[in-house]
């Protein structure tokens, strides 16, 4: 595991130790450390991407859905906004105005049902509308799609289309 990963965990966890009132109420402490053991004795070699989901679920299991990391790097020409557990595209850059209004069925293949459910695995929520308007935000974040567990997202490019409407 690269030392800047270790170091970030625990800057991470001193800091949420120190600052935020009673950390562990809605998780035992040990379950964190364990989710934390189990990914820094990880063999394979990981990037930030990986670092950036590990780094939500963690925060997910703590529960607390005013704590999070964003990493606001790219960002698609686009505005979703879920609508009867659909996504539609509301808003757009210039290149892609045709598709205002269109349903995104899949994002490189994958459908986005299962998008939407692994990008749900790092959101901390309280209520439906809090998670849906996370879900908006993340669907549109370059990074919180690379940084999935699913391989073909990985593959995601920038350039051309992505998303199957």
């Amino acid at each position: 595991m690269q030392n800047k990963y270790v170091e970030d965990i625990q800057f991470l966890i001193d800091n949420l130790e120190e600052i935020h009132p009673n950390l562990y109420f809605n998780v035992d402490k040990s379950k964190i450390e364990e989710m934390i053991a189990e990914f820094l004795n990880r063999n394979e070699q990981i990037n930030d991407y990986q670092f950036y989901y590990f780094i939500n679920t963690l925060l997910k299991q703590i529960g607390d859905p005013h704590t999070t990391c964003r990493y606001r790097r790219k960002k698609f020409p686009i505005q979703l906004r879920i609508i009867g557990g659909k996504v539609y595209i509301i808003n757009s850059s210039d290149d892609y105005k045709e598709f205002i209004h269109y349903e995104i069925i899949a994002i490189n293949n994958v459908p986005i049902k299962e998008v939407m459910s692994q990008l749900e695995n790092t959101i901390s929520y309280m209520t439906d509308e809090h998670l849906e308007n996370n879900l908006e935000f993340d669907l549109t974040r370059y990074s919180s799609i690379l940084s999935l567990p699913i391989p073909s997202l990985r593959l995601l490019s920038w350039q051309g289309n992505c998303f199957k409407v």
